[in-house]
């Protein structure tokens, strides 16, 4: 990730609540902003779930269990994945939200 992307991110990120909502919908933005720079060959959604976990972690915020094997393969959750990504690309971060938020462990 660039340094001005990094900037840019944080600038618009940091004033924002710092509620539970809060810090799923910056994991997701943060999330995109990596999948949309795709700086490797491959492996960037990998990176950018990595990341969008460091993040959480170190809001103290429980984490997304990534269905690592299923985001692979052509299925359900796929789909969702990559319409997800799709959508905020448009600068709709709903979809994205509402999926992390899914994952998220419950109880």
């Amino acid at each position: 990730m660039t340094r001005s992307t990094l900037t840019l991110w944080r600038s618009r990120t940091t004033a924002r609540s710092s509620s539970t909502g809060a810090s799923i919908e910056r994991a997701a933005r943060l999330h995109h902003r990596l999948s949309w720079i795709h700086p490797f060959r491959n492996g960037n959604g990998r990176h950018a779930r990595m990341a969008a976990d460091v993040y959480l972690h170190s809001q103290r915020h429980p984490l997304p269990d990534w269905p690592a094997e299923e985001l692979t393969a052509t299925n359900d959750i796929r789909r969702r994945y990559l319409a997800a990504l799709k959508a905020a690309d448009q600068g709709d971060f709903g979809l994205l939200i509402a999926l992390m938020g899914s994952l998220l462990p419950t109880g």
